[in-house]
């Protein structure tokens, strides 16, 4: 299996998420500034997944992350979604047509 990036991983939802990749057997990096979520949601697999305590507007981490061979990507942002894919154009240097905004 890939790598799975979830940001917001440790919000009800994103850790839902999270434990549900796991079980499928992906390997998984949780991004999370903690503000709105609550690291104790990831408490039953947090030994089983690499947390990231960061804003994703962390253009350093979210490069070196973001750059993995692997990895598949899965954005749970939803109410901060257009912030997130304007980071990764940044750090991608692609365009808004070309994420089809």
């Amino acid at each position: 299996m890939g790598c799975v990036l979830v940001t917001g991983g440790a919000g009800f939802i994103g850790s839902h998420l999270v434990e549900r990749l796991v079980k499928e057997g992906y390997k998984v990096i949780v991004v999370d500034n903690l503000l709105r979520g609550n690291i104790g949601n990831l408490s039953r697999i947090i030994k089983d997944v690499q947390f990231v305590k960061c804003d994703v507007r962390n253009h350093e981490i979210m490069d070196g992350i973001i750059k993995k061979p692997t990895l598949l990507f899965i954005w749970q942002l939803f109410q901060e979604l257009c912030l997130v894919l304007k980071v990764l154009s940044n750090v991608l240097k692609i365009t808004s047509k070309e994420l089809r905004l």
